[in-house]
This record gives structure tokens, sequence and C-alpha cells, in this order.
């Protein structure tokens, strides 16, 4: 008489719930197991992008590198005056030249030259401020600016730079240069950068509260100087920079 059961070989082992669970189920991660950084910081991310960054980023990133060089002395563009917008720029003011020549020039044409203008206002060390612009006109004028002395006496000579004389006190007093103590006759020594847009952007006092300049005269001018030519660089990577942003904005 034969079996009704199967022969051995084809016997199976019942399974159980749980083992079937364990075959539909994926096995777990172990989670002693330890990925390389690399790996774990790129597990999820995208492939890299074949596009160049966007104009945006690049720009943001240039305009906040640009800000963080900025010199503490040099004032932000926000936040400086524009020169020419308190004054008449058909008013005429004569202009000596270093050959001694004069004629006289609107301070609107004066303002309006394009590039940069170094307004060196004469009062008590007039003689120390034309050697020590003079001595750096050369350089200033590499980075596009012009240089022009101001004085509020008609005696002053033309040496290295033309002198203003301002005989009405206009840019004198709109830049708040009028020695408090001269009766509106002296004017402060200080050195006044403006823009291509007539703001001023530097404003140097000379001999009284400039920060960190030495008590030494040699030194003080030296200290002086260096700030100007400095600020004029950082002022001309700024237009460099504005013009690039543009650039890649009409693109």
């Amino acid at each position: 008489m034969y079996s009704a059961c199967p022969p051995p070989q084809f016997l199976r082992p019942a399974t159980t719930d749980q083992q079937a669970m364990s075959v539909l189920s994926p096995a777990p991660i172990s989670l002693s197991r330890k990925r390389s950084p690399a790996v774990a910081f790129d597990a999820d991310a995208t492939p890299p992008s074949s596009r160049p960054p966007s104009r945006t980023h690049t720009k943001r990133v240039r305009s906040l590198k640009h800000a963080q060089e900025r010199p503490a002395w040099v004032l932000e563009r926000a936040n400086s005056t524009r020169v020419d917008s308190r004054i008449d720029g058909n008013m005429s003011v004569d202009v000596r030249y270093p050959n001694h020549s004069m004629a006289a020039v609107s301070v609107g044409k004066l303002l309006r030259e394009g590039g940069f203008t170094v307004l060196c206002f004469l009062g008590m060390g007039g003689e120390t401020t034309m050697e020590s612009i003079g001595a750096c006109t050369g350089l200033l004028e590499g980075l596009g600016a012009t240089c022009y002395g101001v004085s509020l006496q008609a005696a002053h000579m033309g040496r290295a730079v033309p002198i203003i004389h301002d005989a009405q006190r206009t840019l004198t007093k709109n830049l708040g240069l009028l020695h408090p103590l001269g009766g509106g006759r002296v004017a402060l020594d200080a050195i006044v950068v403006l823009d291509a847009e007539s703001r001023a952007r530097m404003v140097l006092p000379i001999g009284w509260g400039v920060r960190g300049a030495s008590e030494d005269g040699a030194n003080l001018w030296e200290n002086v100087m260096g700030r100007v030519v400095r600020g004029v660089e950082w002022l001309r990577g700024e237009v460099v920079e504005t013009a690039m942003e543009v650039d890649m904005l009409m693109y």
C-alpha cells in the first residue's frame, strides 16, 4: 500500500508568519556601519550641474567681497553727499595752473570732468599740502584722479597742481571746511576726494583729528597721502566692478 504523502525530497518546512515577513521586507541597515564623510554628505545630493553660477550669485559675492575691503575712511556711496547738488554749477572760479596761466572755469565743469577729483584745501599748512600732493600727482593721475588745490587767497601760486581760487568760499563752506577760529577767512587743511558722481567719498583733515596719524609732521603727511592713494584705488575698483555687473545684466 502506497502512502498518500509525497516523497521526502518534495517536503517543505512550514513557514511561520515571522519568516514570511523576513522574506518580504528588506534587511534592516546596521546602524553600527560607518559611512565615510564624503559618502554621507553626498548621499542625497543631486549631481553637480554643468551650468555656470548664476549672475545674481556672482554679483552678490563680488559686492560682498568689495564691501568688506572698503577702507574705514572711505564713505559708502549711500552715505556720501553730492557736492554738485549743493553748489551752483554755473558759478565761475579762477584757476591758476602750474605754468602761472589763469582761466575762469565753471564749478560744474570742474566737478564733472569724469573720474575722481582730489581737492586739497589750503589752510595754515598750504605749502606742505602742495609739496605732498605734488609728490603723488603722477600716481593719482594714473588712477584716474585730477588734483586741485583750493585756496581762499589769490596769492597761492600753482606748483604741481592747479589752484582753485574759492573767492566766494562756496566750495569750502559747503564742505564744512571753514576754520571755526578763522572768522570765515581761513580754511581747514584737508583733502576731499569726489567720485565720478561728485560725491564726497573721502574727507581727510590734516593735523587735526586724523585718526591713527602720528604726531610727527612727516609721518602725518605720509599717513594722510597713503590714505588718499589707497582710497582712490578702492574707488577705482568699485567703478570697475559696477561696470562688470552692468555688462552681466545686459546679457
